[in-house]
């Protein structure tokens, strides 16, 4: 895989509507891995750390990341990429933007008998550190000849 189809998983991925998620550079490192089919969506991943047995369809992986993390590991992703499944087809849709907003789409209410106090919270006050405050930024070579 070169790094302009790397490229393009991972943004394709990125801009998929089920939700937003994050690929590992052991992830994406499908380039040295060999794919080969067994049986419908099994497939045996030779490469990586190990060599793995791949289940897309029930989404399980000898490694066992897969399906303790619910978000595709390297040969999941290798598998899936061979047979071109888009990579955000094969994260769990918990992870899902749907989900989330789902989560919060109803208001939350204290337990029945539960007192809450009513108080104002205010921010903690910041204090500056004595002595002169450290400058924010490098400047360049063209303001450091101006100041001399």
């Amino acid at each position: 895989m070169t790094e302009s189809q790397a490229h393009g998983i991972i943004s394709g991925a990125m801009g998929h509507t089920s939700g937003g998620f994050r690929l590992t550079a052991a992830q994406i490192n499908g380039d040295t891995m060999t794919v080969q089919p067994t049986d419908g969506w099994r497939f045996f991943v030779n490469g990586g750390k190990m060599d793995c047995v791949v289940d897309l369809e029930h989404r399980k992986c000898d490694c066992g990341v897969y399906a303790v993390e619910k978000i595709p590991c390297s040969h999941a992703t290798a598998a899936g990429t061979s047979v071109r499944l888009h990579i955000s087809t094969l994260v769990c849709p918990v992870y899902s933007k749907d989900f989330l907003f789902a989560g919060y789409s109803e208001n939350i209410y204290p337990c029945v008998g539960q007192q809450v106090e009513e108080r104002t919270c205010f921010p903690s006050e910041v204090k500056r550190g004595p002595g002169r405050q450290k400058k924010s930024r490098w400047q360049s070579w063209l303001e450091l000849s101006r100041m001399r």
